[in-house]
């Protein structure tokens, strides 16, 4: 299709003006009665946040030993599950008994951060309802900010011995982390709607997750968060007030089985802590091996940047994954000509349908706004009037407005597009870059409502394929490719988060191991961990993971630990540090250890007897005793060689040859003769011992023959 010329396009471009002014000023009377929801806070952020806690491992010294003011694990899970519910409510005091005055302020327009650009939402407007009726211009902030703010405010509030207030507040922080787990927060997206009966919110996984069910009460429907997680002992804190969940279902306290691979074998993956369904308890396992991540003993530490704290970190680093894995390379063109191609590119890829049926929607493996019908094929639409974010075709927007009729926008920091201009003064307009697609349930550019019916064809993402094992979708629609994934990452760095304030908070010892090491294998290799410390108390115990494999191989209350590797290795060792109270901290060095080229050491070798008397020109066997020595184990010995002081034929040797026979390893027969002038004859007995890398070592014993028995 053709743009057609410069004149329609200006005209075009002044619509567009004209239709963001009128849309704007619906966007305050939207926001006045209503305030807009990511994850939805009483059940969705709740729910997270209390998965987020169980993650962690409570049986450590921070909760077994550390006085809290008589706050019980039960407590501080409360209280961050409130403080996530605060940190959307319009508060004036909270109900910890702090001095901390909220303001009556709502806070939802700071709960964005576009991860590439590190920017705050576009609209520049603050507003409220109810209590918090107000509006306000250029007041709000990135959620980075708003979370380095709030993670001083907790860790200050702890050393003061405020420690319900901390906790409380580090929920609100938790709340911005799960916000970087909810797509348009991360897209520059406010999802808006008019009239909606999901607390404004228009974005399908935020309604997929919670107004499914709750909101509207209605018998039969399904809230998705409580297939992930729901525990109906703990669902508010114990002085608020009661939060209804309805149709949400108690999970099995049995072993887990789940089929994420597609197999048709179900994996077995334990019996979850309380609360979690298997549908997170297993995604968990798969994705980030059940543990806690982003802080320092993760697989994966969040990088604290130079003026950033750890909240700031941790909204950063998480909304560059959800960002990531939902923002897709689209290639489009709309062209004057009558082939318009569309090269094949990841978004593309992800549709389905050959056929103008499939591509209409009549199946519900499609998603009628986003591809049409292309002779024999399909293709991205061509005149991307469903597109915003650019000004590269007419009907966008070009910002940030709520507006549920775009299907998918292009990236602003990630797209290049190339204008020409026709022979016959058409436009063709070619655009690369990166899209997110806006209605990611499939519901077509005309929809309000929050249907799941758009099944990819392929998710080509890492972490989708880490969690599935292939690109290749089945019939995993697309919410349900997010809820796996995202809900898993908001429960596993949501419990790294509460991780790392601990460790920052109670002051862990460091641990030091020392190295680079290098060594041959059988060899000691002397560890020091000498350079590890404590801030505040002694370290107790050391303990060595020599091969980083898991096991610790040894503990000593010595910094100072020599270890022999039986064989070469090139790895990582690492060290456990142990304080007096009870604190960890570990830390790798870096151990190459090459092939043993070190002999056996021979201590002694008797021949038995070590004398032949009498001269009768018999052979008598005579036996080797080796005691041998080698750092990597046993040696074998054997004779390989022996001599005489005389020849065999000489003066009284009686002619008799030869004077001497191996007969084992270890075992010889030598002739006791010897010449009638001699004073004696000496047999001399040379061995090889050879140790298992081949190094070898040569000795020898002397059996003689006296002349007389007083020699």
């Amino acid at each position: 299709m053709s743009l057609s010329s410069k004149p329609e396009r200006t005209e075009s471009r002044r619509r567009r003006l004209t239709g963001t002014v009128a849309l704007a000023g619906a966007l305050c009377l939207w926001s006045l009665g209503q305030v807009t929801w990511a994850h939805e806070h009483k059940h969705t952020h709740q729910n997270l946040a209390r998965a987020a806690f169980r993650l962690l491992d409570t049986d450590t010294p921070f909760f077994q030993n550390v006085p809290l003011g008589g706050l019980t694990e039960q407590d501080i899970e409360d209280e961050l599950a409130q403080g996530v519910i605060d940190e959307d409510e319009c508060l004036e005091f909270d109900s910890t008994g702090s001095n901390h005055n909220w303001g009556n302020e709502t806070n939802w327009n700071s709960h964005f951060y576009e991860a590439k650009r590190g920017t705050k939402l576009s609209i520049n407007v603050l507003v409220g309802t109810g209590d918090c009726e107000r509006i306000r211009f250029g007041t709000h902030t990135n959620a980075a900010d708003r979370a380095r703010t709030l993670y001083g405010m907790a860790v200050t509030d702890y050393h003061a011995g405020r420690f319900r207030s901390a906790f409380r507040i580090l929920g609100r922080v938790l709340h911005l982390v799960e916000d970087m787990t909810s797509p348009p927060h991360v897209h520059d997206d406010p999802h808006g709607e008019l009239f909606s009966d999901c607390g404004g919110d228009s974005d399908d996984f935020e309604r997929w997750g919670y107004c499914g069910g709750l909101a509207q009460e209605t018998a039969g429907k399904n809230t998705h968060v409580c297939e992930y997680f729901y525990d109906p002992d703990h669902t508010h804190h114990p002085i608020e007030d009661p939060i209804q969940f309805i149709n949400c279902v108690r999970p099995p306290s049995a072993e887990c089985h789940a089929d994420f691979d597609n197999d048709g074998q179900a994996e077995s993956y334990g019996v979850p802590p309380a609360g979690f369904q298997c549908q997170l308890w297993a995604a968990l396992q798969i994705l980030y091996g059940g543990r806690p991540q982003g802080n320092r003993l993760s697989d994966d530490p969040v990088t604290i940047r130079p003026r950033e704290n750890i909240g700031f970190a941790f909204v950063r680093h998480v909304a560059d994954i959800t960002y990531d894995f939902t923002t897709f390379k689209v290639h489009l063109e709309d062209v004057s000509s009558l082939n318009d191609p569309q090269p094949n590119s990841e978004l593309k890829r992800m549709l389905r349908g050959s056929t103008r049926d499939d591509c209409n929607n009549i199946l519900p493996a499609n998603d009628k706004g986003l591809c049409e019908q292309a002779g024999a094929g399909y293709r991205i639409r061509g005149d991307m009037q469903d597109v915003g974010q650019t000004a590269a075709e007419k009907g966008s927007i070009e910002k940030a407005w709520p507006d549920t009729s775009e299907e998918w926008w292009l990236m602003p920091t990630s797209y290049d597009k190339t204008i020409k201009i026709t022979p016959r003064g058409g436009i063709d307009v070619f655009i690369n870059g990166f899209a997110y697609i806006e209605n990611a349930g499939g519901e077509g550019p005309a929809g309000l409502g929050e249907q799941d019916s758009f099944i990819p064809l392929r998710y080509e993402k890492a972490l989708a394929q880490r969690l599935y094992s292939t690109p290749l979708n089945g019939a995993k629609t697309m919410l349900r490719i997010y809820g796996d994934v995202l809900y898993s990452t908001a429960a596993a760095y949501g419990a790294g988060l509460i991780q790392a304030f601990i460790d920052e908070v109670t002051v862990p010892p460091v641990a030091v191991p020392g190295g680079p090491y290098q060594g041959e294998a059988c060899t000691p290799i002397n560890f020091d961990a000498s350079g590890s410390h404590d801030p505040n108390g002694t370290i107790t115990l050391y303990e060595w993971d020599f091969t980083n494999d898991g096991t610790f191989d040894a503990a000593s209350p010595d910094a100072l630990f020599p270890y022999a590797y039986p064989s070469v290795f090139d790895g990582l060792a690492r060290l456990r540090v142990t304080d007096n109270e009870g604190f960890i901290d570990e830390a790798t060095t870096d151990v190459v250890v090459t092939p043993d080229v070190t002999a056996p050491v021979i201590n002694e070798i008797r021949a038995t007897p070590n004398t032949l008397w009498a001269p009768n020109h018999k052979l008598r066997r005579v036996t080797i005793d080796v005691s041998v020595a080698d750092a990597c184990g046993d040696s074998m010995c054997r004779i390989i060689g022996v001599t005489s002081s005389e020849p065999g034929d000489g003066r009284g040797a009686n002619g008799t040859e030869p004077d001497w026979m191996v007969v084992d390893d270890l075992a010889v027969q030598l002739r006791a003769e010897r010449s009638g002038g001699a004073e004696q004859r000496v047999y001399t007995v040379t061995l090889s011992c050879i140790d298992a890398a081949g190094n070898e070592s040569i000795g020898d014993v002397t059996v003689t023959v006296p002349h007389d028995q007083r020699r």
